[in-house]
């Protein structure tokens, strides 16, 4: 049992913008156990006052608690926007990753893209020096399914960029 069940649980991704405020991504996972309401949350805490200036609990229609995986942010303070990379890794083989975009002026987010299949191969094995990493349990190679990962902004904060581990491009 935790001893504050709004802290955080499974902080992952993480940044510090430009007016020193840490926006920190708790995925909530605890052991693979499903999430509850509030545990998959993005906390933005100011580092010169020292204090939480926003918190934003994501909904089961936005993430799902069982299946998303939250992996990594990019904040971009002009706009007023923090977008989001959800794996969806916690499903195998039924992958459910996407991204999500936060609005600091509302404090509320809202998941844009979901699952795209025409980014992700669903065939690809994983292989390291010929052998596979990933095996089924009848010992037969498995495919990686893995949805959004790595995001970031350009310099001037115009383009984003986001990968996928298990790529069709």
């Amino acid at each position: 049992m935790l001893i504050n069940p709004a802290g955080l649980k499974a902080v992952l991704g993480f940044e510090i913008d430009r007016n020193d405020v840490i926006w920190i991504l708790d995925q909530g996972h605890i052991a693979g156990a499903p999430n509850q309401p509030e545990d998959e949350k993005l906390i933005a805490w100011d580092l010169k006052a020292d204090k939480e200036v926003a918190r934003y609990a994501f909904s089961n229609a936005q993430v799902d608690f069982k299946c998303s995986f939250l992996n990594d942010v990019a904040v971009d303070n002009d706009a007023g926007f923090v977008y989001i990379t959800d794996s969806g890794i916690n499903c195998h083989p039924l992958m459910g990753g996407g991204l999500l975009v936060y609005n600091m002026k509302t404090n509320q987010a809202k998941r844009v893209l979901r699952a795209p299949e025409w980014v992700n191969d669903q065939h690809f094995t994983f292989k390291i020096h010929g052998r596979d990493v990933l095996k089924a349990k009848n010992g037969k190679p498995d495919s990686m399914r893995t949805g959004a990962d790595g995001i970031a902004l350009s310099g001037e904060k115009k383009t984003l960029y986001f990968l996928f581990t298990t790529p069709r491009l």
